[in-house]
């Protein structure tokens, strides 16, 4: 079986950063290759990587990339991401030449996003088979292990010294005499000009607030992409940038937000969560999703249940969830649910 590994393969100019997926890449070139496949290695020139030291590899500038599916004619290929323009004529040249390709696509993980990846087989984000689906076979184990890692991340994102308890899980009713935390999105992100009812903050805060003028509003803009212009609104405050994520949160009685990934991270923290637009964090047992079409009358009327919040977080850190370096291992891949991706299983 030829399995074809993409790095921002029909990009012209890659003004974006791709050299991480060629170093996350890399990793799985190695575990792959130790499992007995023939594994090919296509990147545009500009994400090099000093990991693609002793891997064999193809750069845009050797041959084009349809001339070089052609001559690999891969039976498998890995994309990252997937939703880009560019990405879709990635898909075009692989459908074409073999129209039976197995397509597998990949994106930051979740907590740390950093150095973690999630497969899937039809997309990423609200295209991802995950953003509508979870196992409903998890194992004790991993749920313990979920309740493990949660412990650490909560140890971190709160820097609780080790003498402090983090706090047992659970799922906190909405508290309608404190804050709704809103967490605002980057404007340029695929959630966002793809998967959301909103192109810009500003107009969801002025839905937020008009929609529920009976609400208090803490307004969180994005740390790396803040937006100018939010608007002056009676029952919204805006968080400064100074102050850490969490250091309100015993003022939060609900968080709302566009498919960010601190909806899931707020799950963790127990506080119950709303959704609005489609993606992996407006769904499952951890999120009550809403049309902003149909809007309900009030935020606060809905019970997310414990259980199915653990599994849904679970199912995500524990069973999608692997960290970069776990790929370069030959027997952790034989183990792991990307070989059914492969395989076709």
């Amino acid at each position: 079986m030829k399995i074809l590994l993409t790095v921002a393969a029909s990009f012209e100019d890659l003004e974006l950063r791709y050299g991480h997926v060629t170093k996350t890449y890399s990793y799985l070139y190695q575990g792959l290759r130790g499992l007995g496949y023939d594994v090919y290695f296509y990147i545009h020139e500009s994400a090099r990587h000093r990991r693609l030291k002793g891997l064999t590899y193809t750069t845009h500038k050797d041959i084009a990339f349809p001339e070089f599916v052609e001559k690999i004619r891969p039976d498998v290929a890995f994309i990252w991401g997937g939703r880009r323009q560019e990405d879709q004529l990635t898909k075009k040249v692989l459908r074409d030449c073999n129209p039976s390709v197995r397509l597998i696509f990949s994106e930051l993980g979740w907590f740390p996003q950093r150095d973690n990846v999630y497969f899937d087989d039809l997309g990423t984000n609200a295209e991802a088979r995950i953003s509508r689906w979870s196992d409903s076979k998890l194992e004790n184990s991993q749920r313990a292990a979920f309740l493990k890692l949660r412990k650490k991340i909560l140890r971190a994102d709160l820097s609780l010294p080790f003498y402090k308890r983090v706090p047992d899980f659970d799922m906190e009713p909405p508290d309608r005499n404190k804050y709704v935390f809103v967490p605002l999105q980057d404007e340029s992100d695929t959630n966002i000009t793809e998967s959301s009812p909103f192109a810009k903050m500003e107009e969801f805060v002025r839905w937020l607030s008009s929609s529920y003028p009976e609400a208090k509003f803490l307004v969180r803009p994005h740390p790396r992409a803040p937006v100018e212009g939010l608007p002056d609104l009676s029952n919204v405050t805006y968080q400064p940038a100074n102050e850490t994520l969490f250091s309100r949160f015993d003022e939060i009685g609900l968080v709302l937000g566009i498919n960010s990934t601190v909806l899931l991270q707020s799950a963790m923290h127990n506080k119950s969560v709303i959704a609005v637009g489609d993606g992996i964090a407006s769904f499952g047992g951890c999120v009550e999703k809403i049309d902003v079409n149909q809007p309900p009358a009030s935020l606060w009327d809905f019970t997310l249940e414990r259980g199915a919040a653990l599994d849904r977080l679970a199912f995500l850190l524990i069973g999608r969830q692997i960290h970069e370096k776990k790929l370069k291992s030959s027997s952790f891949l034989k183990r792991s649910y990307l070989i059914s991706m492969i395989e076709g299983g």
